[in-house]
């Protein structure tokens, strides 16, 4: 056994191997709960939606025979492989019964191959979805979509969701899509392997979602970026987990369209040819693509850059490892704005900390400090420790563009 800040990783096979929940290292809505009732669903030629009854002996085939669930349910998915996937609306447990959707503790995983996506619910609370293995999806799809069915206005319309233990590999899309998402936990699970021309625009990839924990995971061999927070993202945690041959290990804000914020955005414009002409933003809502966003004790290996600093305000990396970097340790970057011109201030990254951070870095890179000048007026870049691996104690050519104050504080080993 391999471990790495708090992960562990078989050595023979480099797979994951799923502990915090086990060791109780992350305390959510589930910690101390268990179902009050099993309902069993079986791969083909086991369960049966005619014979079936929903005992583990006698399995039904679809969900569709294992809902309406009542709190408290536990949807065990026997081992083996499935073609069939669960789309619902407005499920709800509650916090001292909350509903249980995986496979069955202590076994195999129950493998979604080659399909749609694989789990997605739209609005719901008090949600466990557990120990499922997505083996590869079709064009556009995810492997688990959350979200609040468009109403973005309503904090509550979906909240209080853990996926925990799962193995997401080869997906199309977003292995985990979160829009509006609220109060919910992404930990102990393994992301791995983009399909070739696949649209990941972030392996866990949140839109307007607020005080979620993604702690603990293992992120590896990705083309994508493993962490996205934008479109009204607010104090997010982000730590714990280890991103080994990714893209971009973490993103705070991007550069969304005003129509997909959450909450909303009210504005002025039109809908055509498939897209929105935003003519004018209308105030009534504070605004920012990510706010409190916090990235600490995160491992960083072999990414093509640690952490991207988009348009964002008063966010936090602290204590985090970059280690060789393919591209750029770090990027703060105004990105391309499109609609965010219309934001203000909010269109760049402003009033955040880069603080004791471990980067370690090659020094045949171009431009391993990605900044833009005009975007670091009111960053704090202090006590971070930096080193070349081809000219230990340097200082690299473009690290200037943070202030002389900040820079004294920090370490060039």
């Amino acid at each position: 056994m391999d471990k790495f800040n708090g992960i562990q990783t078989d050595r023979v096979t480099g797979r994951l191997v799923p502990t915090a929940h086990k060791c109780g290292m992350i305390k959510t809505f589930e910690t101390g709960r268990t179902p009050s009732r099993e309902v069993f669903i079986g791969p083909e030629g086991d369960g049966s939606d005619v014979t079936g009854d929903g005992s583990f002996e006698r399995p039904f085939a679809t969900f569709g025979k294992a809902f309406p669930v009542e709190p408290g349910t536990a949807i065990r998915l026997k081992p083996g492989n499935y073609g069939i996937y669960l789309h619902v609306v407005n499920l709800h447990g509650t916090e001292s019964d909350p509903i249980w959707i995986g496979g069955i503790p202590g076994e195999a995983r129950p493998v979604f191959t080659g399909g749609d996506t694989a789990v997605t619910i739209q609005k719901g609370s008090y949600i466990v979805i557990h120990d499922l293995e997505v083996a590869g999806t079709k064009e556009q799809a995810h492997g688990i979509h959350l979200n609040e069915a468009g109403d973005g206005d309503d904090s509550d319309a979906i909240q209080h969701i853990t996926v925990r233990g799962c193995y997401l590999y080869n997906i199309w899309n977003s292995p985990i899509k979160m829009a509006g998402v609220n109060r919910s936990f992404i930990y102990d699970n393994e992301f791995a392997f983009d399909l070739p021309g696949c649209r990941n625009s972030g392996t866990v990839d949140q839109v307007g979602c607020h005080y979620n924990t993604v702690a603990y995971n293992y992120f590896h061999d990705l083309t994508g970026i493993g962490v996205v927070n934008k479109g009204g993202s607010l104090e997010n945690d982000i730590f714990g987990n280890l991103f080994v041959n990714a893209g971009c290990a973490v993103t705070v804000g991007q550069s969304t369209g005003v129509p997909f914020f959450r909450p909303h955005i009210r504005f002025d414009g039109e809908f055509k040819n498939g897209e929105w002409n935003v003519r004018e933003v209308l105030p009534n809502r504070d605004r920012y693509e990510a706010r409190g966003i916090r990235v600490y004790s995160n491992i960083m290996a072999d990414c093509a850059a640690g952490f991207t600093v988009g348009p964002s305000t008063e966010c936090y990396a602290v204590n985090n490892t970059v280690i060789n970097p393919t591209q750029y340790v770090l990027r703060i970057l105004n990105m391309d704005p499109g609609d965010m011109l219309k934001l203000g201030n909010f269109a760049k990254p402003h009033g955040s900390f880069i603080t004791d951070n471990v980067f370690c870095y090659g020094a045949d890179l171009d431009d391993p400090f990605n900044t833009s000048e005009d975007s670091l007026e009111s960053f704090t870049f202090t006590g971070n420790m930096l080193y070349s691996l081809g000219s230990p104690g340097s200082q690299p050519k473009n690290i200037g563009k943070f202030r002389e104050e900040d820079l004294r504080t920090c370490a060039f080993l």
